[in-house]
């Protein structure tokens, strides 16, 4: 069940709803549900969801590739792109006109592997994606790197985008969502435990007492 993010979910909805090109960065500390927010907006939408990992700049176009074959092309195989202008390439052919989510997941652990990435998104979004109804999805945990190399006005993606949501941990009222029968003291302490962090909050399991949920998640 997903709790919470109606305002995040709100900026999303009106991000897609505009036609044309588009560009939102989410970024935030790990285990705070990025992942989660953009998987239950993107789950009725034609969407690439592709999570980098740190695997090395090939590697991450070859699974980033097949993520789109398998969306754009189902069914077809043994297509492989050399380049990551190739496969934006592949992208700009088989979009059709039908509106596409691309998501780009852990951007940073493609992007410090291949220095090219973000000036090579930043081309397509520019000249070649400009007519296209493609909504782009870049998020990150690694602060730094989002916020010096995505959001800075150093960037090469800097002004494409429309809209950035820093995504916090849940308020209180939010994280009580998650046990909803506890008492009021016991979502205190669920909430003092947890922080407030969607990860941890979904480690609580709301069958079973606060002391029972603190000796099998804490100790």
């Amino acid at each position: 069940m997903f709790i919470g993010r109606e305002r995040e979910l709100a900026s999303l909805k009106e991000f897609y709803e505009k036609d044309g090109i588009g560009m939102t960065v989410i970024y935030g500390r790990r285990r705070i549900g990025k992942s989660t927010l953009i998987t239950e907006f993107a789950k009725d939408k034609k969407t690439i969801f592709y999570t980098a990992t740190k695997v090395g700049k090939n590697r991450n176009l070859e699974l980033f590739s097949k993520q789109v074959v398998d969306l754009l092309m189902p069914g077809v195989e043994n297509i492989s792109f050399h380049t990551t202008e190739a496969v934006f390439d592949f992208i700009d052919k088989n979009i059709g006109d039908e509106k596409l989510v691309l998501v780009i997941d852990e951007l940073p652990y493609w992007a410090e592997r291949d220095e090219a990435l973000l000036s090579i998104l930043q081309k397509y979004i520019d000249t070649v994606w400009n007519d296209k109804n493609l909504k782009v999805i870049l998020c990150g945990s690694a602060l730094s790197f989002m916020q010096q190399k995505v959001l800075s006005e150093k960037s090469p993606l800097f002004g494409r985008r429309d809209s950035q949501i820093k995504l916090e941990a849940f308020n209180y009222l939010d994280a009580a969502k998650f046990v909803p029968e506890y008492s009021n003291e016991d979502k205190a302490i669920c909430y003092g435990i947890t922080g407030g962090v969607a990860k941890y909050l979904s480690m609580i399991d709301p069958r079973k007492s606060i002391d029972e949920n603190i000796h099998k998640t804490v100790l």
